[in-house]
């Protein structure tokens, strides 16, 4: 099925480039002291394929690829290359023939081993590294869409006292079930502020009592973990 790379070609994905449904395989081809990112295109059916190289599809991306990872980052339905050259990752997207840089498509990731996969289940890839997990959220400017996932379960408010409104913030290491709840000093509930999946990441809630002022409890449950957080309302 596969072609016969050689000891010459290394690092190979499978995605599809040209946004026509199949995907691609490409891999870097060591020529001298060049480093040529590759593509071959899939043919036939399931159960007799091939790949056959399209030379046309590596004009344009630099010589000096070292690894390279393939992955749909802005949704358009064609995988972008994330290439690995002079010690950090850099993207190109493809379209019209040709291959652009993309300079704020990516965040700034300091390690070489990068995964691509969708990992809070959102739809959107994400980038996964041994340096950390940054989420993508979608349709947003390219500077703002990748954000690093929090690597603990935290629960602050500001500003402590209010008078008015406190802003609730949470972070979630990991996406999950969520009921975001406000307690008085006697353990009754006196609002629930949000409950049900919340996606992992950092998170903002909005508080405007109508109770009494004085001292309450802010409350955010897991399925595995509590937090709780002492406010004290000035009315």
């Amino acid at each position: 099925m596969f072609p016969a790379i050689g000891w010459d070609f290394f690092s190979p994905q499978l995605g599809d480039v040209t946004g026509d449904g199949r995907a691609e395989l490409a891999v870097i081809h060591r020529v001298d002291s060049t480093y040529q990112t590759q593509f071959y295109e899939l043919h036939g059916q399931i159960q007799d394929t091939s790949f056959a190289l399209r030379e046309d599809l590596s004009a344009g991306l630099p010589t000096d690829f070292r690894k390279i990872r393939l992955g749909d980052l802005n949704d358009d339905g064609r995988a972008e290359v994330i290439g690995w050259h002079n010690g950090h990752w850099s993207a190109y997207t493809f379209g019209s023939g040709v291959w652009t840089f993309q300079d704020q498509m990516l965040p700034p990731i300091a390690s070489d081993s990068l995964s691509i996969l969708d990992v809070d289940d959102d739809g959107h890839a994400d980038l996964c590294t041994t340096a950390g997990i940054w989420l993508n959220r979608g349709a947003l400017a390219a500077k703002d869409r990748m954000t690093g996932l929090p690597s603990s379960f935290t629960l602050s408010a500001f500003p402590n006292p209010f008078n008015s409104e406190v802003e609730i913030r949470y972070d979630l290491p990991k996406s999950g079930k969520v009921e975001l709840s406000v307690y008085n000093l006697l353990g009754q509930k006196v609002e629930t502020l949000r409950t049900g999946m919340v996606t992992a990441g950092a998170h903002t809630q909005l508080w405007s009592p109508t109770v009494a002022g004085g001292i309450y409890f802010v409350n955010l449950r897991t399925a595995n973990s509590v937090r709780t957080e002492k406010v004290l309302y000035l009315r």
